[in-house]
This record gives structure tokens, C-alpha cells and sequence, in this order.
């Protein structure tokens, strides 16, 4: 009706049947349109090239079938694109005929809208800085003028500091998790015309750092009061100040997976030098399983008491053993070493089946014993075996001996259902620390080590979690300063609940 009063714009001048042919004509139109398209998808299957005519009417047989890309399944199907994520904010942009193309060009008839066509596009909204003010209003008595009043603000993340916690968490997430070195934060913070020095960059980070070392103390001890806890290090250089050079530092990584409720964990550590004292000073109050490479300095941890007993059980990493192996076979593919990758496999198989099927705890413990202890039999039938007629200098000896010295611990995943094949978890969180050293290649001294290890233990937790770490963190720096010291457990990755949206009012 709008586009019949823009081309008759007084209603008497309207033919006198449109009111009564205005339903009729379009229920017509949107037939004639669908038998359109009926009619061209006939035409096209019956009179269109013979290729055409047999992808239409009949499948076709490869003579050279493609292999699907995930080999596990045998009826592989492409799932198309992804779909977007349903959180995203939509902007939707409308598009309409003029006036006039609202015209037939056959009969000079009236279009009606029939439907649309949707085009979906992810797209940027840049980020902006902004500048918070924050006003304090100031009142005095007018009848006496000796009392004078300042309304208080909370107390920021850096006190008297020009940056807010939107900002700090920014930082920190493009440092410490998407591995920016911050000459690279201060050019993007450059292209919104804000010029902040690296030395202002690095004492907000710093500072930042302070603030949420208390967090990193509960994420340790919860890690501590668990059954079972990864383990693992990194090397990651280290000026030396006044030396002109840099020396090997490491960085640990000790944590826990979720288990029964309980969320996953990694808390990192940075040490001058690689000690056995780290891993004991932090494992001094754990009772339980260890997941871990067989390093000495671990070595104590496991040592039995006077009666014979241990405080705790070492479970070796099979991924390191199968690594070595695999390492022979890539040398030499007619390696018997390939027997070997093939029963570790064989393992791997058995676990990955139980984690499709959801198997964990006492059932999975029954399941390895029933299918694993076997096949751990004929390795270990294997190794002793070969480790007679291998020189121990060989790739192959090396890799035979090395299982051999860790056979028992090899064993203790048998033990308990929550215990993994490997240590695969902590090296995973060691990636995190390894993409960050690619870019900012090292630290400037042991404060800003430690400083990294706070940052990377937030981060790699809230990922571990599917947190949203720049959420996280700019909701954190903003409640820590007032929050009170008994309940700051609440603010840890895991235990943490994103701030309620409030509604405006009607």
C-alpha cells in the first residue's frame, strides 16, 4: 500500500478494482514466482549438459573415492561453516527497493514483498580509550564553615595511577597470553593516539602483579591439598643486571585437572636456575600422585620413610617414551622400535575410547587392568628382550633403557582410574610460557620472572576453565582492592561469577 501511495499519491485516483484485487493479486504473484522456479529446476535436470543430468538424478561412483578427513569416521560429511556464536550483539542492516524498481518491467504491476535473503558477516567494532573521571563532591557546614566533607572513591588497582582496570587487563592479556612484547601493546595503544612509555607499560604490569599475587598463593594451596598434581618446567633467559647478558632461568609449571567439581588449576613458579629445591619446597605438604618426567630433583619427593613407606607415588609420562621411539622409527622406518609405538597405541587407544565414552574413576581403573595390564606385559617382555642385543649407545637402547628405568612408575596410571597415560596436561601449560618467550625472548630480572609467573598462573587458569581472561581480570582488578582477605577465594578463575548486568529501569 506505501509504494501505491507514492505513484497515486490521492486514493480517489486509485483504479477502481485495486482494492478488491489487492489479496488476489498477491497470493498470484507469489505462486507464479514458485512455479518459476519449479519450472527452471525441471528444465535444468531434464535438457541441461549430461554431467549436470547425472549429478541431479543419480549419485556418482569416484573411481578414486577421497579419503574423509577424519579417518575415524566412515560416513564423514562436511558440516559447512561454523555458526556464529549466539552471545554476539547483531546489527542488522535492511536493504530495500527504490520507489520505482518496485515496478514490474513485463506488466507494469505492483511487487510485493515476498521474503529476504540474509547474509551474516563477523565483523570489528574497534576497541576505544576512554577517559574516567572520577569526581568526589566535597560539602562544608555553611552555619559553623570548621566541618568540611569529601565523598570517597574505592580503591583502584595502583592508587594515584592514570590507568583504569578495563586497561590493566588488557595489557596483561596481550602480554601474557596472546604473547605481545610490550613495544608491540605500546604501538596499538599508539594508534589510538594514547603515547604511554614501556617503563609506565611495565610498572602498571608490575603493580598489577602485586595486586594478584594473593591469588596465586590460593591457587597453590589448593593444588597442594589435591590427590593428584602435574608437573613440569621450562627453560626461559634472564638478564643478568650489570653483566651485559643473559643467563638460563626456569619456569615451572605445577597444577591439577578438574576432578569431582573441581576446577583445573596451574600455578607457574620462576627460579634462577633449574633446583630439585623448587619442586620439593612445593610439593612439601602434598600427599598424593605426581605426574611427572623422571628429572632428579623430583627424586626426593619420593623417598621412602623409615618403615619403608612413601608420602607420595611418581606416575611417569608414557608420552615421553613413546616420543623416543618414534624418534628411532623416523631415523629408520624398518626399525623394530615401530613394534614398540604400535603397543603404546594400542594403550592410547584404550584411553581415548574410555574418554568418548565418558569412563573415569574405579570404572576406568577396572578397564585398565583388563586391557592395559596386558598389553603393559608384552612391553615389558619386549624391552628386556631387546635391551640384551641393543648397544645402550644406540637411539634405540637409549630409548629401551630409559622405559626400563622408569617401568614402575610407567605402572602407577593402573592405580587409579583419575590418573592420566601422560603428562600431556602440564606441557600443555608450558606451551603458554613457550609462545611468550618466542616473542619477548626474555626477562629483565628475577622480579620480572616472578611477575610473568603470577600473570601466566591467572591466564592459563581462566583458559583451562573457558573463562574469558580479559573479563575476568578487568572484574577482578576492580573488586580485589575492596574485596575482603577471608573471601578472596571467591575471585579465583574457578570459583569466579561474572558481575550481574543490571537493567535500566523503564
Amino acid at each position: 500500500m506505501d509504494d501505491l501511495l507514492l505513484l497515486y499519491p490521492n486514493r480517489q485516483s486509485y483504479p477502481k478494482q485495486m482494492d478488491k484485487l489487492e489479496d488476489v493479486l498477491e497470493l498470484a504473484l507469489a505462486e507464479i514466482v514458485r512455479l518459476r522456479e519449479e519450472k527452471a529446476t525441471l528444465t535444468h535436470t531434464h535438457f541441461g549438459q549430461k554431467s549436470e543430468q547425472t549429478k541431479a538424478t543419480e549419485p556418482v561412483t569416484e573411481k578414486y573415492p577421497r579419503k574423509p578427513r577424519n579417518r575415524n569416521q566412515d560416513n564423514y560429511q562436511h558440516k559447512g561453516r561454523n555458526p556464529f556464536p549466539e552471545h554476539l550483539p547483531v546489527d542488522v542492516i535492511e536493504y530495500d527497493l527504490k520507489p520505482e524498481e518496485k515496478l514490474c518491467a513485463c506488466c507494469q504491476g505492483f511487487l510485493i514483498k515476498i521474503g529476504k535473503e540474509v547474509t551474516r558477516q563477523l565483523d570489528l567494532v574497534p576497541q576505544t580509550i576512554i577517559v574516567r573521571e572520577h569526581t568526589k563532591l566535597k560539602y562544608a557546614c555553611r552555619k559553623c564553615g570548621r566541618t568540611v566533607k569529601l565523598a570517597s572513591m574505592p580503591w583502584q588497582p595502583i592508587e594515584k595511577g592514570a590507568v583504569g582496570p578495563a586497561l590493566l587487563a588488557y595489557i596483561i592479556v596481550s602480554k601474557y597470553q596472546d604473547g605481545l612484547p610490550l613495544y608491540r601493546i605500546q604501538r596499538q595503544l599508539k594508534r589510538y593516539g594514547v603515547e604511554v612509555s614501556r617503563a609506565t607499560l611495565w610498572g602498571w604490569v608490575r603493580q598489577s602483579a602485586n595486586l594478584l599475587e594473593v591469588l596465586c598463593e590460593k591457587i597453590k594451596e589448593e593444588v597442594v591439598a589435591g590427590k593428584i598434581a602435574f608437573s613440569d618446567d621450562t627453560h626461559l633467559l634472564m638478564l643478568e643486571p650489570g653483566a651485559g647478558k643473559a643467563k638460563t632461568s626456569t619456569m615451572w609449571a605445577h597444577g591439577r585437572k578438574a576432578i569431582e567439581g573441581q576446577g583445573a588449576l596451574t600455578v607457574y613458579e620462576f627460579t634462577s636456575g633449574r633446583h630439585g629445591k623448587n619442586p620439593q619446597e612445593f610439593f612439601k605438604d602434598f600427599m598424593g600422585t605426581i605426574q611427572a618426567d623422571l628429572y632428579q630433583g623430583y627424586g626426593k619427593l619420593f623417598a621412602c620413610d623409615e618403615n619403608g613407606n612413601a608420602k607420595r607415588k611418581l606416575a611417569a609420562c608414557w608420552a615421553h617414551v613413546r616420543r623416543k621411539f618414534v624418534d628411532v622409527v623416523r631415523n629408520d622406518p624398518t626399525s623394530i622400535a615401530q613394534e614398540m609405538v604400535t603397543m603404546i597405541n594400542a594403550l592410547y587407544a584404550i584411553e581415548k575410547a574410555a574418554r568418548k565414552e565418558g569412563i573415569t574413576g574405579e570404572v576406568l581403573r577396572l578397564e585398565r587392568l583388563e586391557k592395559s595390564a596386558p598389553i603393559l606385559q608384552n612391553i615389558f617382555a619386549w624391552l628386556k628382550k631387546y635391551q640384551q642385543e641393543t648397544p645402550p649407545t644406540m637411539a634405540l637402547g637409549k630409548a629401551i633403557n630409559y622405559a626400563l628405568k622408569a617401568w614402575q612408575a610407567l605402572q602407577t596410571f593402573l592405580d587409579d582410574g583419575h590418573i592420566e597415560i601422560d603428562n600431556n596436561r602440564a606441557e600443555r601449560a608450558i606451551k603458554t610460557v613457550v609462545i611468550g618467550r618466542k616473542n619477548f625472548l626474555f626477562v629483565g630480572s628475577e622480579n620480572g620472572g616472578k611477575t610473568a609467573a603470577i600473570l601466566f598462573s591467572l591466564v592459563e587458569t581462566c583458559k583451562q576453565n573457558d573463562i574469558d581472561s580479559l573479563a575476568y581480570l578487568t572484574d577482578v582488578l576492580k573488586r580485589l582492592p575492596n574485596h575482603p582477605y577471608q573471601r578472596v577465594s571467591e575471585l579465583l578463575p574457578h570459583h569466579w561469577k561474572p558481575p550481574q548486568k543490571t537493567v535500566a529501569a523503564a
